[in-house]
């Protein structure tokens, strides 16, 4: 994989401000987490653990919309900051969509390899069939940022395929992994990476695995 391709942020956020995401999402809508496909199709085998939206609507009803709001502007100049250090600023990102907490709380929970860019752009529409927030533009980077302390959990490793070009088989299997034991996973840390790199969540063992997931679109690359 070429060195730009992901990269571990150390002290993205502070354990405070990781605590305040926890706290935030805890007011918010919890459901199961699925994989949909823009024909709204649900893959319901491949993921196993729950999602909070940091949505505008979750948040008013909530009343917690200026919090909510500052969460997305730390993160949004963390992440800029970032993106030089990896030398991506010529690639262009507009926009991000809404960020994702992420819980995995029971054992064999997970999220099996997979990709997060999408074959096409966004539609003109949403399934709703308004005009879509995104429509035209497509996921270029992706980031998860560990919320709580990995001595909180066992399991429940972040595995990114390090070959890039090809989806992960027993024949060829290299993987970066962090997760509990390891240096680089610490609260706070946060994995940004392309959002065509194959990466996964291992089958959570014990404990409770909190993430802020996020992802950053602008217009297809040409």
């Amino acid at each position: 994989m070429h060195p730009s391709k992901w990269a571990m942020s150390r002290n993205f956020l502070t354990e405070d401000q990781c605590d305040e995401i926890i706290e935030l999402a805890e007011k918010m809508k919890r459901q199961r987490g699925s994989l949909r496909d823009y024909e709204n199709s649900v893959h319901k085998d491949s993921r196993l653990c729950d999602v909070i939206w940091f949505t505008e609507e979750n948040a008013e009803k909530a009343g917690i919309t200026d919090e909510v709001g500052q969460i997305y502007q730390i993160v949004d100049q963390q992440f800029n900051g970032v993106k030089e250090i990896m030398k991506l600023d010529h690639w262009i990102i507009d926009d991000r969509e809404n960020f994702q907490y992420t819980e995995y709380t029971k054992r064999g929970e997970w999220y099996d390899w997979h990709i997060d860019c999408h074959r096409d752009p966004y539609p003109e529409l949403d399934s709703n069939g308004n005009p879509h927030r995104w429509a035209g533009k497509v996921r270029k980077m992706s980031m998860t940022i560990f919320l709580n302390d990995p001595s909180e959990w066992t399991g429940g490793y972040f595995e990114i395929e390090n070959t890039y070009d090809r989806p992960p088989s027993e024949l060829y299997m290299r993987v970066n992994r962090y997760g509990p034991g390891i240096a680089d996973c610490k609260k706070g840390n946060a994995i940004i990476f392309s959002s065509d790199c194959y990466h996964r969540v291992s089958k959570l063992e014990t404990g409770n695995r909190k993430s802020l997931v996020c992802w950053f679109v602008g217009p297809p690359f040409v």
